[in-house]
């Protein structure tokens, strides 16, 4: 199975482009992604392509700063730039967006996703009477 489910923050405006062959709408975008806390946290970056209506509504109701869940799977996909060389790229393929919170604003108190969330990631209980 190849699925992600992932929350972050838009690092620019997102851009809707079209196919000139087929005039299908499809925007690219990056998403910043924290882990861990204090002087243990790290930002994780992760590349996103979304196609059609999804790409259409993440313009229209997104920008940069916005927190924003994001659904799909991983892609890879190989490119060639204009003097030749060879790239390869790993990116998020959007099949769903979700809304999670505002901008995030300098200064300003954000809430983690435990507080927007918090039935979100509850811990299971480790219950050995399960019949599994």
């Amino acid at each position: 199975m190849n699925s992600i489910n992932i929350i972050g923050r838009l690092t620019r405006d997102v851009e809707l482009r079209y196919i000139p062959s087929t005039n299908t709408p499809v925007c690219g975008f990056d998403i910043a992604v924290d882990d861990g806390w204090g002087d243990k946290k790290k930002t994780f970056f992760f590349k996103c392509q979304a196609w059609q209506k999804t790409a259409e509504n993440i313009v229209k109701f997104f920008s940069k700063g916005d927190l924003i869940g994001l659904s799909g799977r991983l892609s890879t996909r190989d490119w060639t730039d204009k003097d030749g060389k060879k790239h390869t790229v790993t990116e998020i393929v959007v099949n769903d967006f979700t809304f999670c919170n505002g901008r995030k604003s300098e200064g300003a108190n954000q809430q983690s996703v435990d507080e927007i969330c918090p039935d979100c990631y509850k811990p299971i209980d480790d219950c050995e009477c399960l019949p599994f």
